[in-house]
Formats: structure tokens, sequence, C-alpha cells
């Protein structure tokens, strides 16, 4: 037990240094110390790729740091799947901190915030994502500049870009859903998220679970941030982020385990 709060003590200092970093390029994109709050960004990567494979020209405020950005996450996912949205992702730990913190305050294992949603609804919504991911790449053959740059939510907290009526509705818009639904935009919005559920599928490192241990307490399903079973559908699932609450709740040791 101990091993695995030390995993969470990790998780949270690197949550803790992405949410800084985040907030660091944010604050020197403001005070105008860099020219591009879009060319740090990994999904700047991909909107770049499209433009220049159909045009072969470039969109404005994106470089090459994108590229170097989108090629590291890539290469985490290849290893670990789904790891940098679970470990790293300043907008996933944010939507995680509002989940926390009103299951605390609306009844803890009992909380009616945020919702859950019946699986006939959740399921057919986690395709959305990808709908957005053809959009953005679309979107990006015939863009001047990054088509996502004026809905993104990730732009939008970290620049504080809420003097114009879209930037505030976007603020708004992702707050009111990051609480009702926990991990909203990780589930159902974010197109970095589609692809990097992809490697979920072949990487090495992953969650197993071992189904004739499993006693069927709930406990790993109730704490789960993408709302999977993960006794079930955590090994193969293109959801699971990796976060590792799971392990953590499960009271049988070794039930479920990463290797």
């Amino acid at each position: 037990m101990a091993a695995k709060n030390r995993l969470q003590i990790y998780r949270r200092i690197s949550q803790g240094i992405g949410l800084l970093i985040a907030i660091g390029i944010g604050i020197a994109f403001s005070l105008g110390l860099i020219a591009s709050f879009d060319a740090i960004c990994a999904m700047g990567g991909i909107e770049l790729i499209s433009t220049f494979l159909t045009s072969g020209t470039v969109l404005r405020y994106t470089s090459i740091i994108n590229l170097v950005l989108l090629g590291l996450v890539l290469i985490s996912g290849v290893l670990f799947g789904r790891v940098f949205c679970g470990w790293f992702c300043p907008l996933g730990t944010v939507q995680g901190w509002i989940s926390r913190f009103l299951r605390r305050i609306t009844g803890g294992r009992k909380h009616w915030l945020p919702i859950h949603l019946p699986r006939w609804l959740d399921r057919p919504m986690r395709w959305v994502k990808w709908l957005v991911l053809g959009w953005v790449i679309y979107a990006s053959i015939t863009a001047v500049v990054p088509p996502l740059m004026a809905f993104c939510p990730y732009r939008t907290l970290f620049t504080m870009n809420v003097g114009s009526a879209l930037g505030a509705g976007v603020v708004v818009v992702f707050l009111i859903w990051s609480i009702a639904i926990e991990r909203f935009w990780c589930r159902y919005a974010c197109p970095l998220g589609a692809v990097l559920s992809v490697t979920n599928l072949f990487s090495r490192w992953r969650i197993k679970a071992d189904e004739t241990s499993c006693v069927s307490c709930g406990r790993c399903e109730a704490i789960c941030p993408m709302d999977i079973d993960p006794s079930t559908e955590v090994e193969r699932s293109m959801e699971c982020i990796r976060c590792m609450e799971c392990t953590g709740a499960c009271p049988r040791e070794g039930t479920l385990c990463c290797r």
C-alpha cells in the first residue's frame, strides 16, 4: 500500500510541474516575453502537419517546438499509453481538482456532483473527440492560424483570455461541464486525447486486472476519473489515462497492477 501511495505522490508532483509550466508560459505570453503561446503546444504539431502536408505552408503562431512536443507526447504514448493525460496535462489536472473538490462537498462516495452518465449515453459521446480531431485536421488545410486557437480551453485558461465574449464563453462552458461531468474534456472533446487513445491498444506498460482474485467491490470503478470499469475494461480500454487511482483503491494486492 505504501508503494501505491508513493506512486500517487509522484503523479501529483508531475501534475504540479505540468501546471506550473503552463502557468509560466501563459504569464510569459501575457507579458510579451514570448511571441506565441500556441507554439508551445503538442496539439499545434497536428495542426502544423496537416497544413504542411496538404499545402506546403505552415500556420502562423506555430513552430518546430510544436513538432518536438508532439513527438515527445507520442513517444510517451507508445511506451505508456495515455500517461500524458493522467500525469502531466495541465487541463486534466484542473479538471481533476474540480471533481475531487465537488465530491468532498456533495457527499463523498455518495456524491451527486460530478454526475454519472448512463453508459448508453456516455459511450457514444466519447466518439465526439474524434469528430473534433477530424474537424481540426480538415480546417487546418485551409487555415492561416491554428483553427482550435479560438476555442481551446487550455489556451484560454492559461493566457486568461477572457476579455472577449468568445474567450469568456469558452471558460464558462469549460467550467460548467467540468463541474457536471468529471474530465468531460478528456472524455468527449480533446483531439489530442483521441490521438493518444490509440496508443493504449499497443503500449508496453499497462494496467492489468486479475479477474480471478477480484471480489467485485466496485471501488476501482467508483474512483476511476474516466468512468470505466477497471476490473473488466482497463487492459485494452482506449480511455484509460494511467492515473493509477484504481490500483490504489483495490483492497486485494495484485488484482490491479502495472505490467
